[in-house]
């Protein structure tokens, strides 16, 4: 887990360390890799990214294929924006179950009284958030 007093503090470290330093927020699309031995999946970038990376910190998971089976569990539990990013969450989750069972499963459960960022206007007031209160936040309280 990474510990830093605010939110925008703990994204600035997570990409650092996971060697994601520049935004790719507004890009036209993203690679989805799924396996490091596969090429990655090109799809176009649905505009949510930004509170993608926040779940990932929030939830401590890595950009490897665990870190995102974990914030695809959780996303489809608590709700995708759009159909696009449903998608992508089901393919993560149906991946998920086949690769990393447990961890898929006990995310869902985690959820299941969890919520998500996505809906929230106000993304430079979460950067703000000291990284306690996101991650209660998330975890529905």
């Amino acid at each position: 887990m990474i510990e830093a007093a605010t939110v925008r503090e703990a994204l600035a470290l997570w990409r650092l360390t996971l060697g994601k330093g520049g935004s790719a927020y507004d890009a036209p699309t993203l690679d989805i890799v799924f396996d490091p031995r596969l090429p990655p999946l090109r799809v176009r970038n649905p505009g949510f990214t930004h509170w993608h990376d926040l779940h990932h910190v929030a939830l401590g998971a890595g950009l490897d294929f665990y870190g995102e089976v974990e914030v695809a569990a959780w996303e489809l539990v608590t709700g995708a924006p759009t159909w696009a990013v449903w998608r992508l969450d089901v393919m993560g989750v149906v991946t998920g179950l086949l690769g990393a069972p447990r961890l898929t499963l006990r995310t869902i459960w985690r959820a299941w009284r969890g919520r998500n960022l996505y809906g929230r206007t106000d993304y430079e007031a979460v950067l703000d958030w000291p990284v306690t209160e996101l991650r209660a936040y998330m975890a529905g309280g």
